[in-house]
């Protein structure tokens, strides 16, 4: 909705002076109905918003040339994660507008995001009615790249000036005690970190896998012979 992006507004235009930029390019590399780039330009930002393959252009270096990533990825499948990991390793700032449960999720666990609160329940428009009238959970917009980390403390100060703004959460722990979030089994950020990194060794170290594996029977059926090989149908 056209509120949410009034919202983040403030933000953006402290991102495109801090970047030296009078009027940022904004980038949404998901395409939908091309909705987002017409109530962006309603506030008289610079878009590129194209029917592409943001994955394939990622991976063959074919990214456009903007000043901050702003989107509402999808929310099925793996799309925020990735789209998380591209923009946490880019460098540049980004704007990622997510279900609220989501800082509470494994792929989030990392103290680069800051949080904007939204100033109202968002109610999202779907192409085509596919969604519920009405939004079953709470939004968050997830910040970070560029300024918002690196600049962390003048953006505090900035945003103190403002009125009628959303409210600014630089951890997931003022979420929890705003009751944005419960922070019930939520993992460690350090030991996440260091779970990942044992995955990847026991990736690695691990034997090749055969394409052709013996079948493995764990309990004797009247259906297979000793070898596991079916000798008759069940039915």
């Amino acid at each position: 909705p056209l509120v949410a992006y009034r919202d983040v507004k403030p933000l953006i235009d402290w991102l495109a002076k801090s970047q030296g930029e009078e009027s940022p390019t904004l980038f949404d590399p998901y395409y939908c109905n091309g909705r987002a780039a017409t109530l962006l330009r309603q506030l008289g930002y610079n878009v590129i918003h194209e029917k592409r393959d943001f994955y394939a252009d990622i991976e063959n270096e074919q990214l456009p040339d903007y000043d901050i990533l702003i989107t509402n990825p999808p929310y099925s499948d793996t799309h925020k994660n990735r789209c998380l990991d591209y923009c946490l390793h880019s460098g540049k700032p980004f704007l990622l507008l997510m279900p609220a449960y989501n800082a509470n999720k494994q792929f989030c666990c990392t103290d680069r995001l800051l949080y904007l609160i939204p100033t109202t329940h968002y109610l999202y428009d779907h192409p085509e009615n596919t969604g519920k009238p009405e939004s079953p959970f709470s939004s968050l917009w997830f910040c970070g790249g560029g300024a918002v980390r690196s600049d962390t403390a003048n953006l505090e100060r900035y945003w103190k000036s403002l009125t009628n703004v959303p409210e600014l959460v630089t951890s997931v722990q003022e979420l929890a005690d705003r009751n944005i979030i419960s922070l019930r089994n939520r993992p460690n950020p350090k030991a996440h970190r260091r779970r990942r990194q044992q995955s990847t060794r026991d990736t690695s170290s691990a034997p090749p896998r055969s394409d052709k594996l013996p079948h493995k029977v764990t309990k004797r059926s009247k259906y297979r012979d000793e070898s596991g090989k079916r000798t008759r149908t069940r039915f």
